[in-house]
């Protein structure tokens, strides 16, 4: 009788052992993380003769990225700029372009360009321009980093002045 009360707490030890070994030893789950910036903006232009024109921009840039513990990385591997414009004129119409996604160092060099976009499906309230895309290119930085990502965007109105402007939405790619 003593002999099976021992091979009980044998078998119990080791059924704990197994559960907390496979508990312990599962690969860890990668959740993905985003940094969001959220821009908007009414840029004015005048029109000689013309009166007014404006276009009030509004961009969403996000960057999803992972961490990764044996690198002590985080991996940006996807990127969305979602955007808008709205235009009032009374006889030139103004224009809205966005361009590429560009990682830029502390100094302001650039690290790295993404150019090529993927237009997503999307549901667009009444604008005169919008746009929804991704891009899937990967960089790699340290969690402590300088670098920033940015979205360049160009808004212009001929014959206005001014006849244009180039600015950029711009966040920092530092999560600590």
């Amino acid at each position: 009788m003593r002999k099976s009360h021992k091979s009980y707490h044998g078998f119990k030890f080791l059924c704990f052992l197994y559960i907390t070994l496979f508990v312990f030893l599962l690969p860890l789950p990668v959740f993905a993380r985003s940094l969001e910036k959220d821009y908007t903006h009414t840029f004015l232009f005048a029109v000689p003769e013309g009166g007014w024109s404006s276009c009030k921009v509004h961009i969403i840039y996000e960057e999803k990225y992972t961490y990764s513990i044996s690198s002590e990385r985080n991996t940006f591997n996807n990127r969305t700029k979602y955007y808008t414009g709205v235009y009032a004129y009374a006889t030139t119409s103004p224009s809205l372009t966005t361009g590429a996604a560009v990682i830029k160092k502390a100094n302001g060099d650039t690290l790295k360009t993404f150019s090529s976009w993927t237009r997503l499906e999307s549901i667009y309230p009444q604008v005169d321009t919008f746009g929804y895309y991704k891009n899937t290119g990967t960089i790699s930085l340290v969690p402590s980093t300088a670098c920033t990502g940015q979205i360049n965007f160009h808004v212009a109105c001929p014959g206005a002045y001014p006849a244009f402007y180039n600015s950029n939405v711009k966040m920092s790619l530092s999560t600590e």
